[in-house]
């Protein structure tokens, strides 16, 4: 039996899922191109990167602004059909399957990209993925801190709080975050708080939906934090005998604070024996930190290696 025969899957009648297409293309703006019923678009909704078995929706719909996205939650609202939001499908915890079947509203053509350089901020679209944002900021000398190593969408990584290996020096997607613009599950479109980098006025709601993967609403938009992106990167890596004494230098480099340290990722033996496997790599299989520098001065990311290095007490 299914871990989801729990779950109560929606039958709709042909009239009623006639109605409720026609409801749809309405919202969004007549584009009928917008509404899948079948085929690969329905296919790659039914999963995401997880093991969790796949489940069909009625359809998908893909509005194209936050408008759109409001009348979308206004027409499955009106039909009574469960609502399931969607981002990159690079989840693996099976947040994004609709296991009540119903409606998948894709993320994927929210697409803004703004940056506002003197405040050291960007308005992203929630179907921006990272690397694509990221690419967008590169010719500024910017960057968004959260490195999540599937590369989703911003709406994802705000939608899951998702962290990353440079969470270390940049934090998680939740301390990234100023604003957020939001259709509520009635179809109502509100921004969360004034996107300025100083305010203490009212409830906290952007954190109120951070996190939160879709159960409160969909998020539209990102106001984001911008950081510059230092020019200089090193790397290295540290082998111990045991997982303690590596574990024993990261909590000293972490008092330590070396102002370049922006990764440092602990692999266990195993972990390294399969890195080898897949990278046709050949370092020792032995607990083992790996370690990146960014910064501005090649002697200052030096003297930081060294520091993590002298915690390690080599």
């Amino acid at each position: 039996m299914s871990v989801h025969a729990h779950i109560k899957t929606i039958v709709l009648r042909p009239e009623e899922k006639d109605a409720l297409v026609r409801a749809l293309v309405a919202a969004c703006g007549g584009d009928e191109a917008a509404v899948a019923l079948e085929g690969e678009v329905v296919d790659k909704a039914s999963k995401d990167m997880s093991f969790h078995e796949p489940c069909r929706p009625c359809a998908v719909v893909s509005p194209a602004s936050p408008e759109e996205v409001a009348a979308v939650v206004k027409a499955c609202v009106a039909a009574r059909v469960p609502m399931v939001p969607r981002g990159g499908g690079t989840g693996v915890e099976g947040g994004a399957i609709p296991y009540g079947g119903g409606v998948v509203i894709s993320t994927e053509k929210l697409r803004r990209m703004e940056v506002r350089e003197t405040e050291m901020m960007a308005v992203v679209g929630a179907g921006v993925y990272k690397e694509e944002l990221n690419k967008f900021l590169e010719p500024k000398g910017l960057l968004f801190g959260p490195d999540p190593s599937s590369n989703p969408c911003l709406g994802g990584m705000a939608s899951t709080g998702g962290s990353g290996m440079t969470t270390l020096r940049y934090g998680t997607t939740k301390e990234n975050v100023i604003s957020l613009l939001v259709v509520t599950a009635q179809g109502e479109l509100f921004e969360t708080r004034r996107p300025v980098r100083k305010s203490s006025s009212g409830y906290e709601l952007t954190q109120l939906y951070m996190g939160s993967e879709g159960t409160l609403g969909i998020i539209c938009e990102l106001t984001v934090r911008v950081r510059k992106q230092p020019p200089l990167r090193s790397g290295g890596v540290l082998p111990f005998s045991d997982v303690r004494s590596a574990v024993d230098a990261v909590v000293a480099a972490v008092r330590a604070d070396p102002p370049s340290m922006l990764r440092c990722e602990l692999l266990n033996a195993d972990g390294v024996d399969c890195t080898n496997t897949i990278f046709k790599t050949d370092l020792r299989c032995c607990p083992t930190l790996f370690l990146e520098m960014r910064g501005t001065d090649a002697e200052q990311l030096r003297r930081d290696f060294d520091v993590v290095a002298g915690g390690a007490g080599g």
